[in-house]
C-alpha cells in the first residue's frame, strides 16, 4: 500500500471500498462524481487491506473470503483471482495539514466530509440493487492519506438470502448510467423515498422473515392508503402497475394475495413455516419493479392510488399516458427499459 500513500498528494485523500457480489460488468458502470471502479489482484488487496487494518494477511484473506464465500481454506481464498473496487480521490479541507495538528473542530470536519463521500457511493450501490438483480455491497471502505496511517476505516457485516451476482449486459449498464446521471439525491414524496430507504434495508438484514416484513411493508407503503382493505388493494395496485396483459396482471395479483396472506400468518399467528426463501426472493423482485415504475411516475400517494384504481389489468403500458411532467418524461423511459 506505502506506493498509494505515495502517489496521493498531501492536499488529497483516497478512498477505497471494496465491492462485494459483482462481476466484471461493474466496471461498465459510471458511479459518477470523480468515482472509478477497478479491479484488483487478489494479493495486492490482501496486502493493503492488512496494513490498512494493522492484522495480518492471513487474517485480511480470512476476512476476504467471508466477504466473497469462497471456501475457509487458504487454497480455496487463492481461487479468487481478482477483487472490485471502488475509488475516488478528493481534496482535503484547507488548513488541514497533519491530524496531530487538527483542532477538535477540524477533525469533525475532515470526519464530515469522509462521512459525505461514503454516503455518495453508497447512494449508487443503492441505487444499483433498484435497477438490478444482485446482492452488492460495500462492506468494507478506506480513507488514505499521504505518507499516514489511513484516517477512518468502515466494515459492516452482511447476510445474503440469495447471494445473487450484479450482472450488467451493455445494454443494462448504458441504461443505469443514465439513470445514475440524472436520479435525484431525494425523490419529491417522502412515501417515496421511505419504500426507497426500506428496501435497501432489506438487503444484509440476516433474516428472511424480517427480510420479508420489511419488503411487505414498502408495497404497503406504495398502495395502501387506509381508505380499502389492504390485500386486494396491495395485490392489485402491483397487478395493474406491472402487468402488460391480462394474464401478467392476473399473475400478479394471484401471487401479491399469496405472500400477503404469508405474511398475515407470520405477523398475526408466528407461523414462521410458512415463509420460505423463494417467498423472499419472489417479493423482492415485484418490490423492486413497483418501486421503480412509482419513482418514474412521481405522483403524491392518494393521486396513485386513484391512478391504478381508474386502469383495469393489462394496461401497464398506458398507465404513463395518464400523467406527465418533466421528470417523469426523463426517468420513465429510461426504467421502462430493464422491464
Amino acid at each position: 500500500m506505502q506506493h498509494l500513500k505515495n502517489k496521493i498528494s498531501p492536499e488529497k485523500i483516497y478512498f477505497v471500498g471494496i465491492l462485494t457480489n459483482v462481476d466484471k460488468s461493474i466496471l461498465q458502470i459510471d458511479f459518477g462524481n470523480d468515482f472509478k471502479v477497478e479491479k484488483w489482484t487478489f494479493d495486492y488487496y490482501v496486502k493493503f487491506s492488512a496494513e490498512s487494518w494493522g492484522s495480518s494477511e492471513l487474517d485480511a484473506m480470512f476476512d476476504i473470503d467471508e466477504l466473497y464465500y469462497a471456501s475457509a481454506s487458504r487454497d480455496g481464498m487463492r481461487s479468487i483471482k481478482h477483487v472490485y473496487v471502488v475509488t475516488k480521490i478528493f481534496d482535503r479541507p484547507l488548513r488541514l495539514v497533519s491530524i496531530e495538528e487538527n483542532s477538535s473542530n477540524e477533525i469533525f470536519r475532515l470526519h464530515r466530509i469522509c462521512d459525505f463521500v461514503q454516503k455518495d457511493v453508497e447512494r449508487k450501490v443503492d441505487l444499483l440493487r433498484l435497477l438490478l438483480e444482485g446482492d452488492l455491497h460495500i462492506p468494507t471502505g478506506f480513507f488514505i492519506e499521504h505518507e499516514k496511517e489511513p484516517l477512518l476505516c468502515s466494515r459492516k457485516r452482511y447476510s445474503y438470502l440469495g447471494n445473487k451476482a450484479f450482472k450488467a449486459n451493455k445494454k443494462n449498464a448504458e441504461i443505469i448510467n443514465r439513470y445514475i446521471s440524472i436520479a435525484p439525491l431525494k425523490f419529491k414524496y417522502d412515501y417515496l423515498n421511505l419504500a426507497l430507504q426500506n428496501f435497501n434495508k432489506s438487503y444484509g438484514i440476516g433474516d428472511k422473515y424480517l427480510e420479508f416484513l420489511l419488503l411487505m411493508m414498502v408495497l404497503e407503503g406504495l398502495f395502501n392508503n387506509g381508505k380499502q382493505e389492504s390485500t386486494n388493494k396491495i395485490a392489485r395496485g402491483c397487478a395493474v402497475l406491472l402487468g402488460k396483459t391480462k394474464y401478467l396482471s392476473q399473475k400478479i395479483f394471484k401471487d401479491i394475495k399469496n405472500l400477503y396472506g404469508k405474511r398475515s400468518q407470520l405477523l398475526h399467528e408466528g407461523k414462521s413455516s410458512s415463509v420460505k426463501g423463494e417467498d423472499v426472493l419472489l417479493l423482492k423482485n415485484y418490490v423492486r419493479k413497483c418501486l421503480r415504475h412509482c419513482l418514474a411516475i412521481d405522483l403524491p400517494k392518494d393521486d396513485l392510488v386513484k391512478l391504478l384504481n381508474e386502469v383495469g389489468f393489462g394496461c401497464a403500458k398506458t398507465l404513463i399516458l395518464k400523467e406527465n411532467n418533466a421528470f417523469q418524461r426523463k426517468l420513465f423511459p429510461i426504467l421502462r427499459q430493464l422491464d
